[in-house]
């Protein structure tokens, strides 16, 4: 099996907020924070991104953290 690149694990990541947002946009944010680890795990620093994202309130502040990690 392939391993997908951190990267590349952020960004579909933020595409899953994404769409959430799309499909369910009267829907609380928070039921979307269970799917993080999915995403940002097994890599250098996954657990301190987390906590990171643990605190996001909205897409937007995902969106914030994850392109300052990616820097």
């Amino acid at each position: 099996m392939e391993e997908i690149s951190v990267p590349d694990r952020c960004n579909l990541l933020l595409y899953h907020v994404k769409l959430f947002k799309e499909k369910y946009p009267k829907r609380n944010f928070s039921e979307l924070k269970k799917y993080f680890a999915g995403y940002i795990s097994d890599f250098p620093g996954a657990k301190e991104l987390r906590v990171k994202l643990m605190d996001a309130k909205s897409g937007g502040d995902v969106k914030k953290i994850v392109e300052s990690y990616l820097v």
